[in-house]
């Protein structure tokens, strides 16, 4: 089972417009309040002073959101069901356009996010904004899963870094038993990221949900897990934070998550 295509795009974040009211006046500034998930970086108020230096008359009020996806998604509809306003801007994941526009709580885009301008986008973004022939948000940035590894180690076994899932395993067993860390860490909890890890096993070995390939991938993470026994007992309890703090803290050798997770 290889996993050349293990950087297609997963997780994308989207600006969303709400229906309910697009900006707010104090005094002569414009208020607009943005609702993004917790940002530990602080990207996100440097995003916000430039934009204000650009735009003095527009004020961003950051409405931090919890680090959960699936909490931030539970919030945003508790919010959008009730026609709350108080949020203008919506930080989202690339599978809720539709879900959101089909409830008929955010704006189509088209007048101001054309068709010229949407060439300048990946088009995989770009089709995850859309709903029934309209746009309904901007590509923010794309997200993609990654496999890290331990490079001195590698360096160490005369080893290059595995190409298929039996490589990994094969590699990961061996420098597990010698240097007594673990092999492998992912995200495995009963979640969002784990879809995104199922879905990364099933097209890498050529597969499609409704096809044999898929049960194939489904056993190749149980023997992982129970079989091959490279990853920590508790995996099953990981999402990313989980996992990369065993992998930054030197304690496995190789890590599935996103480009920004493991700084």
């Amino acid at each position: 089972m290889n996993f050349r295509g293990f950087l297609s795009v997963f997780g994308v974040l989207f600006l969303l417009v709400s229906l309910t009211t697009c900006t707010k006046k104090t005094e002569e500034k414009i208020t607009i309040t943005w609702a993004v998930g917790k940002d530990a970086t602080g990207a996100q108020r440097d995003l916000i002073k430039q934009f204000q230096k650009k735009y003095p008359d527009i004020e961003i009020k950051l409405m931090e959101m919890p680090e959960s996806a699936t909490i931030q998604h539970d919030s945003y509809v508790t919010y959008l069901s009730a026609g709350d306003s108080s949020i203008d801007v919506y930080s989202i994941d690339i599978i809720w356009p539709s879900e959101f526009a089909s409830a008929g709580w955010v704006l189509p885009l088209d007048s101001y996010f054309t068709k010229d301008k949407q060439k300048e986008f990946l088009s995989g973004p770009i089709k995850g904004c859309t709903f029934k022939g309209k746009i309904y948000a901007v590509p923010w940035f794309t997200d993609a899963g990654i496999l890290y590894y331990r490079k001195d180690i590698l360096k160490k076994e005369n080893l290059k870094p595995p190409e298929t899932w039996q490589e990994l395993i094969s590699q990961a067993k061996k420098i597990q038993d010698k240097y007594k860390i673990y092999g492998f860490v992912f995200q495995s909890r009963q979640y969002e990221g784990l879809v995104c890890n199922f879905l990364e096993y099933v097209w890498s070995n050529g597969g499609k949900l409704t096809d044999g390939r898929a049960v194939e991938a489904l056993k190749l993470i149980v023997d992982i897990i129970h079989k091959h026994k490279i990853v920590p007992e508790g995996i099953t309890t990981y999402k990313e934070e989980e996992s990369r703090q065993i992998f930054t803290s030197g304690n496995a050798c190789f890590h599935r998550n996103w480009p920004a997770c493991p700084g």
